[in-house]
């Protein structure tokens, strides 16, 4: 479907960032990819670290129309208010 649509299924500019990423701090970047069929719409990075330092490693090795969707690991699984959270 992607070749039929002409758009690549990982194109090389999410490639270049991703590796990007995941060449820069193995104890910050603990997996990057692009999820779903791909085509320049997204890709995820799953980082451990507060949200400044990650602003700052995506600055460092993305293109500015990138931006961060961060979120934060609540309690653990099961507990009150546990899960993922948006940060601001």
């Amino acid at each position: 479907m992607g070749a039929a649509a002409g758009v690549p299924l990982e194109p090389a500019s999410q490639t270049a960032l991703i590796d990007s990423l995941l060449a820069s701090d193995p104890r910050v970047v603990l997996a990057a990819g692009v999820p779903g069929a791909g085509g320049f719409d997204a890709v995820f990075a799953v980082c451990r670290g507060q949200g400044a330092s990650i602003d700052a490693l995506f600055g460092g090795v993305a293109p500015p129309a990138v931006t961060p969707c961060l979120c934060s690991c609540g309690p653990a699984m099961g507990a009150p208010g546990a899960g993922l959270a948006l940060e601001e």
